[in-house]
């Protein structure tokens, strides 16, 4: 009990955020902070926006769904913008999230830009496809290319052994990441398709 109505102030009441902290309840705090996240696909166009309208700062390197490729993807979209897509795919992976971000934003004439993504996404199949490799690629630590050329060496029995393998990996970001003009009702039928991958 706390001596505020002593002095004539309301006691404070906490709120559920304040209370899963006081009783030490971790399981409630995640879920709880967990609910501030946005989803992925929102959070890729808030990103978009912020390199080509706003140039907001933003702390890339704690966005989990920050894909330096699917950027590359979209920006290389446009005719002004293929020289920095083309830059940072030349430098690849020995940049951090943080400087592929303030690169564009610092680089990008600010602008609205229509059309980067494909105006009709892959069919689901061909987007699980290109899921599967991008894992593959992961897995071993090669590009897209490289996985591609493997897919096609494995046998029936090696490519059911890799799926089950690699159906962890195959999240909503890896998803998004290989298929960037995906959208929200396509990653949810990807995601039942690679559910499949386990039988």
């Amino acid at each position: 009990m706390s001596l505020a109505f002593m002095f004539g102030e309301e006691e404070h009441q906490f709120n559920e955020h304040e209370l899963a902290w006081k009783n030490k309840d971790w399981d409630s705090v995640k879920k709880l902070a967990d609910s501030f996240k946005q989803d992925a696909n929102s959070e890729f166009f808030d990103i978009l926006n912020r390199i080509n309208l706003n140039k907001v700062r933003l702390n890339a390197d704690a966005c989990e769904n920050y894909s330096q490729y699917a950027i590359n993807h979209v920006m290389s979209g446009h005719t002004d913008c293929v020289y920095h897509a083309y830059v940072l795919n030349l430098l690849g992976d020995a940049i951090s999230d943080q400087m592929h971000f303030d690169y564009l934003c610092e680089s990008v004439i600010p602008r609205k830009r229509y059309g980067g993504t494909k105006a009709v996404s892959d069919a689901i199949e061909v987007m699980s496809d290109k899921t599967f490799i991008r894992c593959v690629g992961k897995y071993y630590e090669v590009s897209d290319q490289r996985a591609t050329e493997y897919v096609k060496m494995f046998t029936e029995d090696q490519l059911a052994h890799m799926k089950k393998i690699l159906r962890a990996t195959a999240t909503e970001s890896m998803i998004l990441e290989a298929n960037p003009q995906a959208k929200k009702g396509d990653i949810a039928k990807v995601v039942r398709v690679i559910e499949d991958w386990n039988k």
